[in-house]
């Protein structure tokens, strides 16, 4: 995870370049909820529904659209 930072989908990760599906499965998981986690309501800035429908929205273009799907699959368990 060090050496393949969470960043956007299809951009090139510093420093090997990879894209999409070659960026290694936990950093996707990293940028997926390390975005949500910034958008929290603590913030009082995005509401629990705000930050869900804006991570459904970047589905396939920042995220791992299989990761979305399974985030928000899953997202009743999660409490905040």
């Amino acid at each position: 995870m060090i050496s393949s930072p969470s960043t956007r989908r299809p951009g090139p990760v510093y420093p090997h370049g990879l894209t999409g599906e070659a960026i290694p499965l936990s950093c996707r998981i990293v940028g997926l909820v390390d975005v949500f986690d910034a958008l929290r309501p603590y913030k009082k800035a995005w509401s629990r529904k705000a930050a869900l429908e804006h991570t459904v929205a970047e589905r396939g273009r920042h995220f791992d659209p299989a990761l979305v799907d399974c985030f928000v699959g899953n997202f009743h368990f999660f409490s905040m």
